[in-house]
């Protein structure tokens, strides 16, 4: 009985903490978004290819210093910039995108 309830705790403490994790990469993935919409000029914002060069260069590690987590997602992000870029240039919240990415 005690070995089943103590199986039963340590799966929700990991459940809970993938879920932790999950949201701590959205809060990294919304900074992000958020940092290269606030670089970029605003004539530019609704350009594919200016916001997938704008993406690049935030994650251009010779650039900008960025801390592990948001190397991470620059990780995730680099080969889908094009996926990244089109509802970033619809005007869709950096939530959105996050989410959409995912």
């Amino acid at each position: 009985m005690k070995f089943e309830l103590f199986t039963v705790f340590a799966s929700s403490v990991a459940l809970l903490s993938s879920f932790v994790s999950a949201g701590e990469e959205c809060e990294v993935c919304i900074k992000v978004i958020e940092d290269v919409r606030a670089r970029m000029e605003k004539k530019d914002l609704n350009k594919k290819d200016k916001i997938e060069a704008a993406l690049g260069d935030y994650c251009n590690p010779d650039k900008t210093k960025l801390t592990q987590r948001e190397k991470k997602i620059c990780y995730y992000i680099d080969p889908i910039k094009r996926d990244v870029a089109q509802p970033f240039s619809l005007g869709m919240p950096a939530d959105r995108v996050c989410k959409r990415i995912n």
